[in-house]
């Protein structure tokens, strides 16, 4: 029997006797039954207390076991269910929502419960003798039975044990609980009460904007399994708390897995933020695409109509092949200029085989094949710059070089362990098992083509539309043969203890299993370090004198004394951060391995001891290697705390007088000990880059009102880009004004973010007016904004203008400068007013980086860097041709030996990737 992937429930544990709560038969649906025969209609809601002609008194049968009576909020919950609250009050949610998740509350829609009637049962006379009950023993083992009020369904099996399912409240579901059983007592069975639990909670949520799928999945490929030809939803698995979603690209989403409301309600909280990030656009309200409703909120290419703007060409949109091209074109946040497929040539142009999601595997395997240093080279000097390198990228680098039988650079690069994952090996081993796996398929199509009973449309539609996506996989040489497989199996052998639990403790088991099921590893040669992991993927428990066994059963309450025994990672403890102690968060920061952890996790774990901790591992001379961006995101929380600032984000350009400079000695000189040993660290990182814009280089901060909660993060990116180009600053609102004074050191850089206020009207013309007044050469431009512009600038000669026709004035009248946005907008992927003028105009030399407006991201720092570094071909040539010459020289081992000498050192802890808060 098949089921719909929807009503999945991978957390339920049901009695072995009955089957799962949620694999309910068609014919268990709730629906009208016609009356079997009137002495035995039992209507709970109706039938009078002192009705006898055909049942005894309720009160005479029932015993004392049968739990609370029927008015629910009188009795005491532990009786029934401990783990579940029935009042009214505890079925509300337990935390506190956001702001922007006010709106949305996700509704119940059935509730899986479970009881025990302590006594074995005739499910024959059951369904004789009970009207509402129907009994196929040869389609399912239970008598099936619903009453109407509340609307439920029960399985009833013969052990006595029943299910209950179909209600939207506890106390619904309790109350139809106690109504079938007092059914069957009525019937003369000693039932009982007993064991009331519930099992499962599934909820409801309509998001209201659309969601692109195919965008979280390259984001949370951890938790995510999404096969549209299969289902046409995403199945998101949380770890915290452990409930699985259902997530359409409508924005409808299901919550299914939960044993309290507070669940349903606390993972919607976590996966709304997520959500937002990969909004779509154009793909669910509204009429547009086609003649029909379809394509979204807007326009398509049809005769629809919609609120904005679509590029669906096709009829209808919704599972037009253009949407999803156009998800994996909004995916990425710079907008830059890709290089068509038919002109990738590895010794012209690099970038596009690591950038350009369209890059084949069988490209990468011509790129290696033609010339390997310069892939080499131009794949780590886009690392080593920041630039985020694809998943895909890097899995095609491993499989082509599997493909190419070069198993010692395979090798190589798997020790590249921040850049080469678990999931790169298993994209990369999938890539080579695709032949393979058409085969398996190609065969069973044929049986079924051949067998004497006519197979389904849609069973067969489903294996010819896997064997079509694995044909796009499949390389034209190469699989994934023994001696691949005996070098994964290697690989997995130099996995450390560590990693390991990392992977038990927070990852899913199931890509494991897959790479299993094609490498086929042995549970304890391939795993030394912990060689009981392979069986716990597959289902098995940990050990119980183990951390993981010991920390999946973590509490509030035993949450400080495990730390005693155990070093468990604190991203495992992040939940728990309001129970710590002082003296826990201690021992925390003591025994971490890398001090970069601490203060990753600083706000979390900051106290007085935790300070002396960090203070006393920085004058020991402990490295510190978190990326730049981090680390000024870190230094600026630490000057807020010292300053006596506010660390979250707020509207600071309304806020009560402040001084406009900053004092010598902080407000609290004892909190952040650590911070002027840091400085140093940090400023020594910010002297080692080098940025090749083209000089002279002026930079643009908008500070006006509308930039209220950015501009600490605006100031610092602006003040950032003067220090590191010796460029010209100016500050614009209504009008253009000079910075309080010019940053030229980090300190410098984090005092112009706190004296620097946001308040005004938006003219961005009015930054770049001194100097087209003074005809003074810019070659680079470089414009912090969230360019919403509503007012003009004023030149000397009295003309009033906006950005776009003074910049196109400059370039005409005084120099052709290149231009690059740093733009806070709404959502990444909002094009930005001022920018959307520029690339409509096909203005050359502008560039665009996004943050967020709300939520500015510091960390994204690198990336910006990155960016700007590999923005122009010759600033990209300049740092790729030393390395080159280097692999051609010493050698393609030895100089990843030494890259990958420079990631250990270099390299952040496994366990900060999970989580980052940013301080505006």
């Amino acid at each position: 029997m098949e089921f719909s992937p929807a009503f999945h429930d991978p957390h339920s544990h049901q009695n072995e006797q009955h089957a799962s709560p949620m694999s309910l038969p068609p014919s268990a649906a709730p629906r009208s039954v016609a009356l079997k025969e009137e002495a035995y209609a039992v209507n709970m809601d109706t039938m009078p207390t002192s009705t006898t002609q055909h049942y005894p008194s309720a009160a005479s049968k029932i015993t004392t076991t049968m739990g609370p009576p029927a008015s629910v909020s009188s009795y005491n919950i532990n009786s029934v269910a401990p783990a579940t609250p029935y009042s009214a009050a505890a079925a509300t949610p337990f935390t506190p929502r956001p702001a922007d998740v006010s709106h949305l509350q996700p509704s119940l829609q059935n509730i899986v419960s479970t009881v025990n009637l302590g006594c074995q049962l005739d499910l024959k006379r059951i369904a004789l003798q009970a009207r509402n009950a129907e009994y196929n023993p040869k389609r399912f083992a239970a008598v099936i039975m619903r009453i109407r009020n509340p609307r439920t369904t029960a399985l009833i099996f013969g052990s006595g044990k029943m299910v209950c399912t179909g209600a939207k409240s506890e106390e619904a579901s309790l109350q139809a609980a106690r109504r079938y059983a007092r059914v069957i007592q009525k019937l003369g069975f000693p039932a009982k009460f007993k064991d009331f639990k519930i099992q499962n909670m599934v909820g409801s949520v309509d998001v209201k904007f659309p969601i692109r799928l195919e965008a979280l999945v390259l984001k949370h490929y951890q938790f995510c399994s999404y096969e549209p030809e299969l289902f046409p939803g995403l199945i998101y698995r949380m770890m915290h708390p452990k409930i699985v979603l259902l997530i359409f690209v409508s924005g409808k989403v299901v919550l299914t897995g939960a044993k309290v409301r507070r669940e349903i309600h606390e993972a919607f909280e976590r996966i709304y933020p997520i959500l937002k990030v990969v909004r779509g656009r154009g793909t669910s309200r509204g009429r547009g695409g086609g003649r029909g409703r379809g394509g979204g909120r807007g326009r398509g290419g049809g005769r629809g109509r919609g609120r904005g703007r679509s590029t669906v060409t096709g009829r209808g949109g919704r599972r037009s092949g253009s949407r999803v091209a156009r998800s994996v074109a909004m995916d990425t946040e710079q907008q830059a200029n890709t290089t068509a497929l038919t002109n990738l040539d590895i010794n012209t142009d690099p970038k596009p085989y690591f950038v350009n999601p369209n890059v084949t595997l069988d490209h990468h395997i011509q790129a290696q094949t033609t010339n390997l240093s310069r892939y080499l080279a131009a794949f780590f000097s886009l690392e080593s710059n920041s630039v985020e390198i694809g998943q895909k990228a890097k899995a095609c680098a491993l499989a082509a070089a599997w493909c190419r039988h070069d198993h010692k650079l395979a090798n190589n690069l798997l020790r590249h362990r921040r850049l080469f994952t678990l999931t790169e090996v298993l994209k990369a081993v999938t890539m080579l098992d695709a032949g393979r796996q058409i085969r398996v398929y190609e065969k069973k199509l044929k049986r079924l083509e051949l067998s004497k009973t006519k197979p389904k449309v849609t069973k067969l539609g489903k294996i010819k539309n896997n064997i079509d996506n694995l044909n796009k996989l499949k390389p034209s040489s190469g699989s994934a043969s023994g001696a691949v497989a005996r070098h994964i199996r290697h690989w997995t052998r130099t996995l450390t203890k560590q990693e390991l639990e990392y992977f038990a403790l927070h990852m899913p088991t199931e890509p494991w299993k897959k790479l299993a099921d094609i490498v086929h590893f042995n549970p304890t040669k391939d795993f030394p370090a912990l060689p009981w992991f392979l069986s716990f993927c597959f289902g098995t428990p940990a050990p119980a004198d183990t951390m993981v066994a010991r920390c999946r059963d973590l509490t509030n309450e035993n949450v400080n004394d495990l730390l005693k025994e155990f070093a468990i990672p604190y991203s495992h403890l992040k939940q728990f951060k309001e129970k710590l102690t002082d003296e826990s968060k201690a021992r925390i920061a003591a025994k971490e391995d890398k001090l970069d952890t601490i203060l990753w996790y600083y706000e979390d774990l900051r106290c007085s001891a935790v300070d002396d901790i960090v203070l006393e591992r920085l004058r020991e001379g402990e490295k510190v290697t978190l990326p730049y961006g981090k680390l000024m995101e870190r230094l600026l929380l630490c000057r807020l705390l010292r300053e006596g600032e506010s660390t979250t984000g707020g509207r600071y350009g309304r806020r009560a007088a402040h001084s406009a400079t900053v004092n010598a000695t902080p407000a609290h000189p004892d909190l952040a000990k650590f911070y002027p040993d840091l400085i140093p660290v940090a400023q020594a990182q910010l002297e080692k880059i080098k940025l090749p814009l083209e000089s002279p280089v002026a930079v643009i901060g908008d500070a006006s009102g509308s930039m209220e909660v950015a501009i600490r993060t605006a100031t610092i990116l602006s003040s950032l880009l003067t220090a590191i180009c010796s460029a010209k600053l100016n500050f614009f609102n209504d009008k253009v004004f000079q910075p309080a004074f010019i940053p030229k050191t980090l300190e410098d850089v984090l005092s112009l973010a706190i004296v620097t206020r946001a308040d005004g009207s938006t003219a961005n013309a009015a930054g770049l007016v001194p100097y087209y007044d003074a005809k003074e050469v810019i070659k680079t431009f470089v414009m912090v904004t969230d360019e919403e512009e509503n007012a003009n600038g004023t030149t000397a000669d009295g003309a009033s203008s906006r950005f776009f026709e003074l910049f196109m004035k400059y370039r005409a009248e005084v120099y052709p400068a290149k231009l690059v946005f740093i733009s806070f907008l709404s959502h990444q992927h909002a094009q930005g007013q001022m920018y959307s003028q520029f690339k409509a105009a096909d203005v050359p030399d502008v560039l665009q980086f996004k943050f967020n407006r709300e939520r500015p991201d510091l960390t994204k720092i690198d990336n910006l860097i990155g960016l700007l570094s590999t923005g122009s071909t010759t600033s990209f040539d300049t740092n790729l041709e030393p390395l080159q010459v280097e692999f051609q020289e010493q050698g393609i081992e030895a100089v990843l030996t030494k890259l990958i000498g420079k990631q250990s050192e270099d390299g952040a802890p496994i366990d900060m990737g999970m989580d980052t808060t940013p301080a505006n």
